[in-house]
């Protein structure tokens, strides 16, 4: 069994949180497979078969797109994001898995959002309701569903850009 990372292009960061992934699996006993680093250039037709040949695959048992994607399937994005089977689909991104938690059939929720509200809870910061909380970003991955999981434990949220002034987030939260 193993967890597929799909990486394309040569992103320094990516590269550094890929190899981080694999890390991690290897300290808790997941192997990774990283795909995408064979050649330079991929289509979108190529990206999306390798996909589905990973969703078919029984030893997969999960796949994450690693993004940024390059900049020639920018455009592409949703559409490879959405190739992932959503019991495969790991990060959410997708958008099957991130619906489902909002409909409350599962509990999902993209790692780094998890981890805000894990570290709420370890440093026992009590219930959110009543709460005014202001989330910088509107990413699907981390933004959007802590800003969405944040309102439905009761909290005022308002998503801030990162264009949006220092003043304003301020003035919001006071």
């Amino acid at each position: 069994m193993y967890l597929a990372i799909v990486f394309l292009g040569q992103n320094p960061s990516s590269q550094i949180y890929v190899q981080s992934k694999a890390k991690y699996g290897a300290e808790i006993g997941i192997a990774c497979k990283i795909f995408g680093q064979e050649k330079e250039e991929f289509s979108e037709p190529e990206v999306i078969e390798k996909i589905k040949t990973l969703n078919e695959d029984q030893d997969c048992v999960g796949i994450i797109v690693q993004l940024p994607l390059p900049a020639s399937l920018e455009e592409a994005k949703y559409r490879i994001c959405a190739a992932v089977h959503p019991l495969k689909d790991l990060d959410g991104l997708g958008g099957i898995v991130n619906g489902w938690k909002q409909l409350g059939v599962i509990g999902f929720l993209p790692a780094t959002a998890q981890a805000v509200l894990s570290l709420r809870e370890h440093y026992a910061l009590g219930s959110m309701k009543g709460l005014k909380i202001a989330v910088l970003g509107q990413s699907n991955v981390v933004g959007k569903p802590l800003a969405i999981e944040c309102v439905r434990q009761g909290a005022e949220v308002c998503v801030f850009t990162d264009q949006d002034n220092k003043e304003a987030i301020m003035q919001y939260t006071q």
